[in-house]
């Protein structure tokens, strides 16, 4: 009997160490790696962003997409918002002010612009819509062009990509 449990134990022990080698054999390597399809892929929609006389000087938020080789990103902020400026849903970017692309490649692939609380303010001053302790809406435009000159679209077609900031500045804030 006892030789029976032994054996009994030792292939079950068998079969676990297998099945652990098995279930773990696929996460060792990356595998071949997937062409990204080329279209303009931003991280969020809407950021929300409190400006403070005690945050002034801090960063509102990161803003993040997918880099593609051979791309020139062009970044716009404006105060008008796609329905306004694009009522045909083509894409058009408006009129505002041109960020100079100064973002960051990370590891894999995303790439990333810290904008803080003082160039919100300054947007906010260019585009005339400063106000201490008030709410405004800002619109962040991205846009690529490839190395032929022509658009990156969207995955909706569009040739550019709108997120909403939505910016509420304290009492006391200059």
């Amino acid at each position: 009997m006892k030789k029976i449990q032994t054996t009994l134990f030792k292939l079950m022990a068998f079969a676990a160490l297998l099945l652990t080698w098995t279930a773990c054999g696929d996460v060792e390597h990356e595998g071949t790696p997937q062409p990204r399809n080329p279209e303009i892929t931003v991280e969020a929609e809407e950021y929300y962003v409190q400006i403070a006389t005690e945050n002034v000087d801090g960063y509102a938020f990161i803003y993040r997409w997918l880099d593609l080789d051979g791309v020139t990103w062009h970044i716009t902020v404006s105060n008008v918002s796609p329905d306004e400026a694009d009522p045909d849903n083509t894409g058009a970017v408006p009129e505002g002010i041109e960020i100079t692309d100064q973002s960051i490649l990370t590891y894999n692939g995303v790439r990333e612009l810290q904008i803080n609380n003082r160039d919100i303010l300054n947007y906010l001053q260019e585009l005339g819509l400063f106000q201490a302790d008030s709410k405004s809406t800002l619109y962040l435009y991205l846009a690529g062009t490839n190395a032929d000159g022509t658009s990156v679209l969207t995955a909706d077609g569009l040739p550019s990509y709108c997120s909403t900031i939505h910016v509420t500045v304290g009492p006391g804030v200059e």
